[in-house]
């Protein structure tokens, strides 16, 4: 096995540096869940009734999802025993594509254990609220595409800077961004207005003339996604081949 996920497994998940994160997460949905319950059963009425369950429980998921993929792809979890990327290039001889692969592989695999263990409390919320089965199916998508999409900047973060204060400054600044601040951009840049509109919940409006073409929120969306991502996965190779050159 390849010795970057070796180590990133060990720490995360055998050690389970990674499960009290979990665990805060999943309590923190199921208390949102509950009280959303909670409130349904005293007016079925109100916009908060059990219709909406589980595109709130969606929501949260993909807040939770967004802001732990930044945090294990800066490295936060256990930050006195991960090792750095210098380390893995100059005291262990480790050639460029086995760094590049093993933590990118280590921040694919926390995206997939993330929605896993989502999984049933979004299945409980959706047979409560009963949505179509491809928005369930399309919002555990999304969660992977998100976590990873910003993830990915979090790997930026720790591979450009030594300081963990400088990269956890550097990836909350992205998640507020990002996650709170890029409506204000456009409600197609971001990712809650996006998931709501899969849903069926809100409107982003008409299509957007971008060059003479009419341009569909989704197509925004995504290009937009499809380029952060590139744009991160590029920064990072390229700070990677600066230290391995050190």
């Amino acid at each position: 096995m390849n010795p970057v996920l070796r180590e990133g497994i060990s720490l995360h998940f055998v050690e389970g540096h990674l499960f009290r994160a979990y665990f805060f997460s999943l309590t923190l949905l199921a208390s949102i869940q509950c009280l959303l319950a909670f409130l349904s059963f005293f007016d079925p009425q109100a916009w908060l009734g059990r219709a909406y369950l589980f595109h709130l429980s969606a929501v949260a998921a993909l807040t939770l999802a967004i802001y732990l993929s930044l945090r294990v792809g800066n490295q936060e979890f256990a930050p006195r025993t991960s090792r750095t990327v210098r380390f893995w290039f100059h005291e262990e001889g480790l050639r460029f594509r086995e760094v590049a692969l093993g933590q990118i592989g280590l921040l694919a695999l926390h995206s997939l254990v993330f929605v896993a263990v989502s999984f049933p409390l979004l299945l409980w919320a959706a047979a409560i609220a009963r949505p179509g089965a491809g928005d369930v199916q399309a919002t555990l998508l999304l969660l992977m595409f998100y976590s990873l999409v910003y993830g990915m900047w979090g790997l930026v973060a720790s591979t450009f800077w030594q300081s963990l204060e400088s990269r956890q400054f550097f990836t909350r600044c992205l998640f507020g961004f990002f996650v709170f601040l890029s409506g204000l951009v456009h409600w197609s840049l971001n990712p809650v207005a996006y998931l709501l509109f899969h849903l069926g919940w809100v409107d982003l409006g008409k299509p957007i003339l971008i060059w003479g073409f009419a341009w569909s929120p989704s197509q925004v969306h995504f290009v937009v996604h499809f380029f952060l991502l590139a744009a991160a996965l590029l920064t990072y190779l390229r700070a990677l081949k600066r230290e391995g050159y050190l």
